[in-house]
């Protein structure tokens, strides 16, 4: 813009400022133009003279450009001082400076221009009136220069502001998203502001949830009993990330997970067991208050529609006969065990070591033959100690 600006000039020499020294005018100010066209050329192409230097080069840009004005004026005009010409280019450089730099840049330029163009009016043997003259019109170039700067900066400080205030924003509703939803489930939610439900053949769901929690919660403070929760579900979490499953929600003290979904694998059946046995091994390690905690788990496999739902608070759960039994396997499992039905036995071939159990009457479900794991073939634990416990 400044460039152009300046190019506006020739025009103006030729029939106003310097009309019999056109020449030496045009001379000049093509000279202005090409070095100023090298620095553009240098700091979009990454010099390392630009990367080094970058304000020193801009600031001598600057004023070489300012101070070619009264060189102009001195060398090219044959008719004494033109006043009338000089006042609108005084003027406008000096706005254009407090605009594109720091207030203190732009007085250091604006000094600059100062010694220059008083070595010009002393050279040209300027009488009082004339010396009164620019410097009022100096003067009020600063003054509007420096309205210019505060009008400029306070626009650009808000809007950079307001500009990083919604990339903050947008920031933590990413990393919030990315925290709740699973990754699969943030980037359609990011990207399309929805992710349409889909049904899943396959997949492995655990529940969890703490014997006797009612009675172990009524003996100890609210503080304690959150606390403790809440450290526990963070172990879970952790667990439960380590294995390849997803978390789907906490309810009240049950904790509920899956295997298969989003990201579909063959080996949920096998990731869902080995996350109920680092479970029930890290939660020997736990309590609630001064009290140890144990777990019942029930694991069931099969198709299931997941999806995120709500309007406010929205969360991706699962549905289906699949979660159902899964949920029925951990309400009705030995305390301290891990329960599973022949849906998931089917799917774990002979890594674990199960124990049948007699066959269940499930609500709606009828029948059912059950096991528990008792653990991998190379780490058992007896199944007694268990049950016993």
């Amino acid at each position: 813009m400044a460039i152009l600006i300046y190019l506006v000039y020739f025009a103006a020499d030729y029939f106003y400022i310097a009309p019999l020294n056109y020449t030496t005018t045009w001379a000049i100010r093509s000279f202005v133009i090409a070095l100023s066209m090298t620095g553009l050329f240098l700091t979009q192409r990454g010099h390392p003279i630009t990367r080094k230097h970058p304000r020193l080069i801009f600031l001598l840009s600057i004023s070489f450009v300012l101070d070619s004005y009264w060189f102009i004026w001195f060398a090219a005009s044959g008719e004494g001082i033109p006043a009338d010409a000089s006042l609108p280019a005084m003027t406008l450089m000096f706005c254009m400076s407090f605009f594109v730099m720091l207030k203190g840049d732009a007085l250091l330029v604006g000094g600059i221009y100062l010694a220059g163009f008083f070595l010009f009016l002393a050279g040209k043997g300027a009488d009082q009136q004339t010396w009164i003259t620019y410097l009022m019109a100096l003067g009020g170039a600063y003054v509007m220069g420096a309205l210019g700067a505060r009008i400029g900066e306070n626009y650009t400080f808000n809007a950079f502001m307001q500009e990083k205030s919604l990339r903050d924003e947008t920031a933590r509703a990413d990393r919030l998203i990315e925290r709740t939803f699973p990754k699969q489930i943030a980037n359609d939610l990011k990207n399309n502001n929805e992710s349409p439900a889909r049904r899943v053949e396959n997949v492995s769901v655990i529940f969890c949830d703490i014997v006797d929690f009612t009675s172990i919660s009524s003996d100890i403070s609210p503080e304690e009993l959150v606390g403790g929760l809440g450290q526990a579900f963070s172990i879970f979490d952790k667990l439960t990330e380590k294995h390849g499953c997803e978390k789907i929600k906490t309810i009240g003290d049950a904790y509920m997970a899956v295997a298969g979904v989003p990201e579909p694998t063959q080996e949920h059946a096998i990731r869902i067991v080995k996350l109920a046995l680092d479970i029930q091994h890290n939660v020997g390690k736990m309590k609630l208050g001064d009290k140890p905690i144990r777990v019942r788990i029930g694991i069931h496999s099969g198709p299931v529609v997941a999806g995120v739902i709500g309007e406010k608070r929205f969360a991706y759960d699962l549905w289906g006969d699949t979660v159902n039994t899964a949920s029925r396997m951990e309400s009705m499992a030995p305390a301290g065990c891990i329960q599973i039905t022949a849906a998931t036995r089917q799917l774990l071939g002979e890594q674990f070591q199960l124990e049948k159990l007699p066959a269940l009457s499930v609500k709606g479900k009828g029948t059912m033959d059950v096991w528990l794991v008792i653990g991998e073939q190379t780490k058992i634990n007896h199944p007694s100690k268990q049950l016993a416990a």
